[in-house]
């Protein structure tokens, strides 16, 4: 892979890091996931990559940085894990709740009247 190639690659992952990173707090979760998607893309096509002492090297500084990154990304995305299982959570509350409601009343197929005399 060229340098030309590799530098094209590294630019558009550096762009996509810091540009989520800047927007952290106003991201959506589905605009983070395309963010992970978008991002193990442009890895995966840098594992084809073999480069020498001298490209680590050029790119050493990049990466360095962009890793620095990577704790703030994955603490979001571990926010919005929380937050879906608190969720979930919740569902499933209601769920045994509405579930031990319908038992109780389960026996009855239409509805009982008891009349008293006075």
């Amino acid at each position: 892979m060229g340098y030309g190639r590799m530098d094209d690659i590294m630019e558009e992952l550096r762009e996509l890091t810091v540009s989520t990173a800047r927007r952290l707090d106003q991201l959506t979760v589905d605009e983070l996931a395309g963010f992970a998607e978008q991002r193990g893309r442009l890895l995966d096509r840098l594992r084809e990559w073999n480069p020498t002492a001298e490209e680590r090297a050029k790119y050493a500084e990049l990466v360095s940085h962009m890793l620095k990154l990577d704790p703030l990304v994955a603490g979001k995305m571990e926010e919005y894990k929380k937050e879906a299982e608190r969720e979930l959570a919740k569902l499933r509350a209601a769920k045994m709740q509405r579930e031990r409601y319908e038992s109780a009343y389960s026996g009855y197929d239409d509805g009982v009247f008891f009349d008293k005399k006075k």
